[in-house]
């Protein structure tokens, strides 16, 4: 049953970074970046741990190329993302996830409508799982182990084409 667990802290640090290149000569390129460290700290009745499902980290860093010309512009952005713990009553899990790679190509047919496609999940990110189950919560103290579970999910790149009018 879902229920509080009490008072918890979370700290971390993130630092960000997005800019032209025009000090470069790039005048219609920029570049991002942006790392997230988070930890927290909770007690419950088993102990000491992290948020559940609280990622240790995320990245992101990117470029995105502009084409006046061409009324378009493309960019890349890739994805990583720590592992997540989680645990309640009767249940462990640790959560994993593969790195993501997107891009775009966008092109304006008009000042209102503009027309993308997108490529997601290029590198056909993974979200592997590992349970640990138990029958009793004092089965979990004493770490008797009722199941183990192992779960993977995986979707594979996804493109799409989209339209954008603005009014």
């Amino acid at each position: 049953s879902a229920r509080n667990t009490g008072d918890g802290t979370v700290w971390g640090v993130e630092l960000d970074l997005s800019t032209s290149l025009s000090a470069f000569g790039m005048e219609n390129t920029g570049v991002f970046f942006n790392y997230s460290w988070l930890d927290s700290e909770v007690d419950d009745d088993f102990g000491s741990r992290r948020f559940n499902s609280q990622a240790e980290s995320i990245m992101n860093i990117g470029f995105i190329q502009d084409l006046p010309d061409l009324n378009s512009s493309f960019g890349l952005t890739y994805r990583d993302q720590g592992s997540a713990f989680s645990r309640v009553v009767s249940e462990e899990a640790v959560t994993e996830y593969g790195a993501d790679l997107e891009f775009f190509i966008e092109h304006r047919l008009t000042d209102s409508f503009t027309l993308r496609l997108t490529g997601s999940n290029l590198l056909d990110e993974s979200k592997d799982e590992a349970f640990n189950k138990f029958d009793t919560a004092e089965d979990q103290i004493d770490r008797d182990f009722d199941e183990y579970e192992l779960e993977t999910e995986s979707a594979g790149p996804v493109f799409q084409i989209v339209g954008r009018y603005a009014f």
